[in-house]
């Protein structure tokens, strides 16, 4: 995290991206029982349906800084 704003460097469905994302609650918010919905400092959308679908490391990583 740098001045803010958190840094993601993932797989998609189109791809690998890379992109930050502010870190405030309202831009990593809340999607069924399970997933994050996260969105960037462009406004684009990334969903994570389930974080249960990542790794162990890669939860801890996530639930680090998105803990709300």
């Amino acid at each position: 995290m740098e001045h803010g704003y958190l840094e993601f460097d993932v797989e998609t469905d189109k791809g690998p991206r890379q992109f930050l994302m502010k870190w405030q609650a309202e831009k990593g918010t809340d999607y069924g029982e399970r997933g994050k919905m996260l969105i960037d400092a462009n406004d684009n959308l990334y969903l994570v349906e389930n974080l249960a679908f990542l790794t162990d490391f890669e939860q801890k990583l996530f639930t680090r800084y998105i803990y709300w």
